[in-house]
């Protein structure tokens, strides 16, 4: 699903609204709590939890993400770093399934422990010689 700006400022920091085509052609607007990401996406981390709500004055908008231009940074941003240039992403509405991906187990981010040899390393004077002089 693509995202959009709320051109009518009616949305506040926290709020989306999505409406979607189901198969029959008819429209159904989302309301409650929603997890959105976009790819790649490799951590449960990377999901962000909004919440959706019905405005009479987007109904005009199907099938799209709405997001607010209010808050203190885009929403869409706060997503991977995303932004509104054509990124799609995916919404999860299903609340159970929501419940399940909240508070996942961290992602551990640290390197891997250097193989440096123990002994010391040592520089010949020519060598020393050499940065100092290229440097």
């Amino acid at each position: 699903m693509f995202g959009t700006v709320d051109e009518y400022k009616v949305l506040k920091e926290g709020q989306v609204f999505i409406q979607i085509t189901n198969e029959d052609e008819t429209k159904t607007v989302l309301e409650g709590p929603i997890a959105i990401t976009k790819n790649p996406c490799h951590h449960p981390e990377d999901l962000f939890v909004l919440k959706a709500v019905n405005n009479i004055y987007l109904h005009h908008l199907y099938d799209v993400l709405v997001f607010p231009q209010q808050g203190s940074r885009p929403h869409a941003s706060e997503i991977l770093g995303s932004d509104l240039d054509g990124d799609e992403y995916s919404v999860i509405w299903d609340f159970e399934l929501i419940l399940t991906l909240l508070n996942p187990i961290p992602y551990n981010y640290d390197s891997e422990p250097s193989h440096m040899p123990d002994a010391e390393l040592r520089m010949s004077s020519k060598a020393r010689t050499s940065i100092v002089f290229t440097c």
